[in-house]
């Protein structure tokens, strides 16, 4: 069994520091998002008008069912890019409200950087919930809330596709009913403040930072209380059948509503603008004249895991960053096997480069491993002084060194026990522990001196010393050990 859930004043509890902390920043990419994209609906709005040849024209032609093709490619292009914005602009507002360093700028490129994983993940979710529902209704409502929470395994632990949609259904398991209570909760909250009257939509959207912490929160408590692992999914086939279902059955359905209803939609429409059908009036424009014309002139004829390689779980650190080309870290890889946990760290060029450029300046540090065994963030010590970041137990640093060779290559690794602020030294790894060959430096650290066995799960991240931007800290991944 995994570790007990935290109740919902714990939840709410949680939520509300951070929300005292994060409200604005994720409040700005909002707002930020908001206006661009009804920006976007109005100049759309503009040229469709324009291209129709004014407002009256493009109600006779409303009416008419007969747009000239300039307005009809305007409308596409512009529908177009208002789709793409949206999903942009819930990306950016997720990803800040995820990663509590991020800044405002950053959330907003990050929105462009996980468009097409959030866009194809998305996908994934729609289909499986509705073909779920086209199968008796209450197996999309099943796999609509166990599967909600993908696009926070898809921020917060760098899941992509399928992996990030199990991983929120993997994690809910045993635990439906509950996260179920949680979600309406807020939701009423929600319901609650968008229903008071004049200010209720400012109201909701203040409360929305509130919303998005508070699911997290929520996504964070299930993955660390839940024993499910993602890679442990052997056969995934039956959740693609579904996407498939998902996406054919709704298809078929338009079809076959498209055959059946066809060829009365010229009538249907004839009733409308007669007022033959109960219920639906045309709106008055003014002294517009609304009656369709048997011609019109002026309107022309209608003619678009990471999990990842050999077990391991990979950051992918973009390089061009550092401000030593040489100290470019590319990638930093983990996993754990035969009860000790195994590093890598791979370069953008090869440490020979390195160590034939440097020569004699002593020890320079590369790289800081930080490491939360207990996967507890209110034990241990915090990762720099000036972060927010906590929970963690040691640290593993990673030195290298041009006047001491140290086994096959020139790297020292301490190992450090974190408290607070203060570091209780462990001594060295061993050099036969330590590797380095080509671009890759190789660590290996038995289970025991961490105190952690298979099966377990840590909570990890690491801190690039060469970043030349930004603090060079990553984001947190837990990791389950095999």
């Amino acid at each position: 069994m995994g570790a007990q859930l935290k109740t919902v004043g714990e939840v709410f509890s949680e939520t509300w520091e951070v929300y005292k902390e994060r409200a604005i920043p994720i409040l700005l990419v909002g707002l930020i998002s908001i206006c661009l994209v009804f920006l976007t609906a109005f100049c759309t709005s503009l040229a469709v008008l324009y291209f129709q040849g004014g407002v009256q024209s493009f109600i006779v032609a409303l009416q008419a069912g007969h747009f000239s093709l300039p307005a009809m490619v305007a409308a596409a292009v512009g529908v177009t890019v208002f789709i793409i914005l949206i999903v942009w602009s819930q990306t950016a507002t997720l990803a800040i409200s995820v990663d509590e360093s991020m800044t405002v700028s950053e959330a907003l490129a990050a929105g462009w950087k996980y468009f097409f994983s959030i866009g194809w993940a998305g996908t994934l979710y729609f289909s499986i919930v509705t073909a779920g529902l086209m199968l008796f209704v209450l197996p999309g409502l099943f796999f609509g809330l166990s599967m909600s929470l993908w696009f926070y395994a898809l921020l917060d632990d760098d899941l992509r596709g399928m992996d990030a949609v199990l991983a929120s259904h993997l994690y809910m398991q045993g635990r439906w009913w509950n996260t179920f209570f949680k979600f309406i909760l807020v939701l009423l909250m929600s319901l609650a403040l968008g229903s008071v009257p004049v200010i209720g939509q400012l109201l909701s959207f203040v409360f929305t930072p509130f919303f998005l912490i508070y699911m997290l929160v929520v996504y964070r408590d299930l993955e660390e209380s839940s024993e499910a692992v993602v890679y442990q999914v052997k056969r995934r086939w039956p959740w693609f059948l579904m996407v498939a279902a998902g996406i054919i059955l709704p298809l078929f359905a338009l079809l076959g509503a498209a055959v059946t209803l066809g060829p009365q939609v010229p009538q249907v429409l004839e009733d409308i603008r007669e007022g033959r059908v109960p219920g639906i009036e045309l709106p008055s424009f003014g002294s517009f004249d609304l009656s369709v014309p048997k011609q019109v002139d002026n309107l022309p004829p209608l003619v678009t895991r990471l999990p990842s390689v050999e077990g391991f779980w990979i950051w992918h650190d973009p390089t061009g960053d550092t401000k030593n080309p040489f100290l470019d870290i590319s990638e930093v890889a983990v996993r754990g096997e035969q009860n000790e946990l195994q590093f890598q760290v791979r370069m953008a060029s090869s440490f020979k480069a390195y160590f034939s450029a440097a020569k004699s300046v002593g020890s320079v540090p590369l790289v800081s491993l930080y490491l939360d065994t207990d996967v507890d963030r209110r034990t241990g010590g915090k990762v720099i002084a000036e972060s927010e970041r906590s929970g963690y137990d040691f640290v593993v640093d990673v030195l290298l060194d041009t006047k001491e060779k140290v086994g096959e290559g020139w790297a020292r690794v301490a190992l450090f026990r974190l408290n607070g602020d203060h570091r209780q030294p462990l001594g060295s790894l061993d050099a036969q522990n330590v590797t380095v060959s080509g671009n890759t430096l190789s660590l290996r650290i038995p289970g025991a001196l961490l105190g952690i066995h298979s099966e377990d799960m840590l909570r990890m991240c690491f801190l690039e010393f060469g970043q030349r931007q930004g603090s060079g800290l990553v984001k947190d991944k837990l990791i389950p050990l095999k």
